[in-house]
């Protein structure tokens, strides 16, 4: 009877799993936790597992007690910020009305976090989120796991470790049943007349180009341009905002992205103006609201769809290369496409798409013989959706009626080896456009709010296009309380990127402190403008209850600010350095701090680091050291791939050959791997530095040595400890070097460089006195030389 019992219990319970829908929740904001939480539902899907996938908001929330497994994918945005389509969800689970152990005591669950640890709050969204669900008495499955961006494997290392760990321990939940479907997501049917769709474009409406001129001087390398949209009367109400508001606008391909991918695409050659409509192949097909577009949009096209809907634009994720990799059949490509997306080859899809910054046009184009294959029914299997981009509302509602102003800095930069140059989609899209123009766009609330009912005075700090928010605040203002505000602009130099210069001053209650960092010799910020009006700053603070709105670049900057203010809190305020620690985040808390930031492509700071990254406007830099210590693409790898060795060889340590012998093997052909790859590049930068480095470059640079050596010899050494080019004239001859090599280097070598510069100078002038010493006395008699050296000048 035991017996019986124990297997009858054993059905129930297997039963119920296999009517368990598993959900899949992500909170995104830039695309990449959506793209790890429909990596998850594909795989689950193609083991026939129920499962859901939809953003956090999306989700009736107030269901999650009836759940009994769910997976979080989180990201992290802004300053610890959970993300926009998670946002109303975390609002209820906050709510004190939950009763702590017990609200979600049958839920099962596990979190993976993305962020990126250049933040200061790094990955806080998925922390504070797995901390509520457990006071909220929910079991966890796994522990919290943190991708980090500038781990050495990126996100995707993290993810694909803590997915395959995720599967392995918690088999009795992801039981795969056997599957006969093969059919893709979505599927196209060809339509023969013209009645299908409404022409909804999920709550994107119209907006037209009125004017778009250029607001940094022409000689400056920065494009940036205010651009003015007219609201029209159909759309008026759709279009009411707030200052500090943003515009969530729609960018559309351009038209050298879209003929490239025509030109591979070439079983759809016959097929691009033909009407269609799109179906789901199943029910649990997860679709995201970019998805709802294509199926309420009017007179679709794959014309229509490569112009506004699929992003060529974007860098291909993993995901999309295993996807591509399932249809290759020319061999060459086939095992290409299957080293990116294996673990060991992480390090190659790295190089050859993120710090590269490759399109998916241009990976389609790398891919010829794969592409040829791409069927009209694999399309939104494979390519990602164009998403919105977030614009900061630089207008007033009452200083520019029907009127909505964004300021845009052009993205453009060079990528060596790369010829043409990496574009912003969304900044040229709209820095393209024309009169009569129309784009699709959306309001979305901001981060900032400004109180119209509250006479509360504003302390604003926006360097660079940060400033956009705070002139709709500003302009605001003056038709409202005007309340005091005062700003802190930052930007380069004063005649080429003052934005707004001319009407500042027409604003009466505004107060404007602005730092020109290349104006002068030295350099000056945004912070140290705050330092020189501590006294002023801290009654704005402590007796009128200022607010602090910092918004611009994610680097440095809001650090530095917050630094400033601390100071600002330890003079004037007469605190600790806890104490004003303590009272920063007291003012975070109650939102009297608040911050709206951004990191310009964190892969891009990264592909700097590499060198990969080449600006036009960067100037040469005096380096003498560049002649024989500048990095070739081969030897960053090595440096790479030492680094990677390393870690491997510190996790294969903490692994036991018997009890782990899995992952050991793994790590230790992975190690393997590697080794190889050293040798083969080893020997590369060996056969390199012989053929490159004997024949040209060393030829080249002796000549310049030759040259600075004679002009040294005849100089006079007053000047000998003071190593700026600019006191000693004959070391300019080294500058040559950078114009014909295209050397380049950051100010943070100068050191480097001058301890360099100095040592040679110092040896030309000794091998100079023993040289006159010798002619002179006509002996070898050379103890003193080092100390007349330095006694005679």
């Amino acid at each position: 009877m035991r017996d019986e019992f124990y297997w009858k219990k054993m059905d129930e319970e297997r039963r119920k799993i296999m009517t368990l829908i598993i959900k899949i929740l992500y909170g995104s904001e830039t695309g990449n936790a959506q793209d790890f939480a429909e990596q998850i539902w594909q795989n689950l899907y193609s083991k026939n597992i129920l499962t859901q996938c939809l953003a956090m908001d999306d989700y009736s929330i107030n269901l999650l007690p009836t759940e009994e497994l769910i997976i979080f994918i989180v990201s992290t945005s802004g300053n610890g910020d959970v993300p926009t389509n998670m946002r109303k969800s975390w609002t209820f689970l906050l709510s004190k009305k939950l009763l702590e152990g017990k609200y979600l005591d049958k839920l099962k669950f596990a979190l993976l976090g993305l962020g990126d640890s250049s933040y200061t709050k790094y990955n806080f969204a998925a922390k504070k989120l797995y901390r509520r669900l457990i006071q909220l008495g929910a079991k966890p499955l796994s522990d919290l796991a943190l991708a980090d961006d500038q781990d050495a494997f990126g996100i995707d290392g993290v993810f694909e470790k803590w997915f395959f760990e995720l599967l392995e321990n918690n088999k009795e939940y992801f039981v795969s049943q056997p599957s006969t479907s093969t059919n893709p997501k979505f599927h196209f049917d060809i339509l023969l007349d013209d009645k299908y769709f409404n022409n909804n474009n999920n709550n994107y409406y119209p907006l037209t180009i009125i004017k778009n001129e250029r607001v940094t001087n022409e000689q400056h390398f920065q494009e940036t341009r205010l651009i003015s949209l007219f609201i029209g009367e159909d759309v008026k109400e759709n279009f009411r905002y707030n200052p500090g508001d943003v515009l969530m606008v729609l960018p559309e391909n351009l038209i050298t992205s879209i003929e490239m991918a025509k030109n591979v695409l070439t079983k759809c050659k016959n097929l691009w103006d033909l009407p269609m409509s799109i179906c789901r192949s199943s029910s649990n097909v997860p679709i995201s609201p970019q998805f709802v577009r294509l199926f309420s949009s009017q007179n679709l096209t794959l014309n229509a769809l490569f112009q506004y809907y699929f992003d060529l634009h974007c860098i291909p994720k993993r995901s999309f290369i295993k996807k591509f990799a399932s249809i290759a059949e020319d061999e060459l490509e086939k095992e290409r496409l299957l080293e990116f997306c294996s673990p060991e080859g992480i390090d190659d899809y790295y190089e050859y798409c993120i710090y590269s910054k490759r399109s998916i046009c241009e990976f389609l184009r790398d891919f010829p013989q794969t592409s040829s294959l791409l069927t009209i029914g694999h399309f939104l299997d494979f390519f990602p959706i164009i998403r919105s981009r977030a614009f900061s509302i630089a207008s007033s509602p009452s200083g520019h009626l029907n009127e909505i102003q964004l300021l845009v800095a052009k993205v453009k930069y060079n990528i060596r080896r790369i010829k043409t140059p990496r574009l912003g989609l969304c900044s040229n899209f709209l820095c393209s456009t024309n009169h009569g123009h129309q784009i699709y766009a959306r309001i979305s609330p901001g981060i900032f709010k400004y109180d119209k009912e509250q006479v509360t005075p504003y302390i604003l700090i926006g360097p660079g296009t940060g400033v956009a928010p705070f002139r709709s605040m500003i302009v605001e203002n003056e038709f409202n309380r005007k309340c005091p505000i005062t700003l802190f602009f930052g930007c380069r130099n004063e005649a080429m990127d003052f934005y707004f210069k001319d009407e500042w001053s027409n604003y009466k209650n505004l107060q404007l402190f602005a730092a020109f960092s290349r104006d002068q010799e030295e350099k000056v910020y945004v912070q140290h403008k705050i330092s020189e009006n501590f006294k002023e700053l801290w009654n704005l603070i402590n007796c009128g209850g200022a607010k602090i709105f910092i918004a611009g670049s994610a680097g440095d900057m809001p650090k530095q600010v917050i630094n400033s203010f601390k100071q600002v809190f330890i003079q004037e305020g007469r605190m600790s350095v806890e104490e004003a620690d303590k009272f920063v985040e007291l003012m975070e808390k109650k939102k009297l701090i608040q911050y709206e930031t951004w990191n310009f492509a964190c892969a891009f700071l990264l592909s700097l680091s590499f060198g990969l990254v080449d600006f036009n406007y960067t100037k040469p830099v005096n380096s003498f050291l560049g002649l024989f210590s500048r990095k070739t693409s081969e030897e960053i790898s090595l440096d790479r791939l030492n680094e990677q060795m390393i870690q491997i060889r510190n996790q294969m340590s903490m692994l036991s050959p018997t009890s782990d012998f899995a992952k050991y093997y793994k790590n230790e052909r992975l190690l393997n791997k590697l080794k190889e790859e050293k040798e083969k590049l080893d020997k590369t930068i060996f056969s390199k530095s012989i053929i490159s480095s004997v024949k040209i470059n060393i030829a080249v640079k002796t000549i310049f040595m030759v040259i600075a050596t004679c002009l040294m010899w005849k100089a006079e050494f007053f000047v000998l400890f003071k190593m700026d080019t600019k006191w000693f004239w004959p070391l300019n001859i080294l500058n040559l070097q950078n114009n014909i090599f295209g050397g380049q280097g950051k100010e943070e070598e100068d050191m480097h460089q001058n301890v360099t510069l100095f040592s040679f100078v110092l040896l030309t002038l000794i091998v100079k006195k023993i040289w006159e010493y010798r002619k002179n006395n006509n002996n070898n008699d050379i103890n003193f030389i080092g100390t007349e050296i330095f006694t005679t000048h």
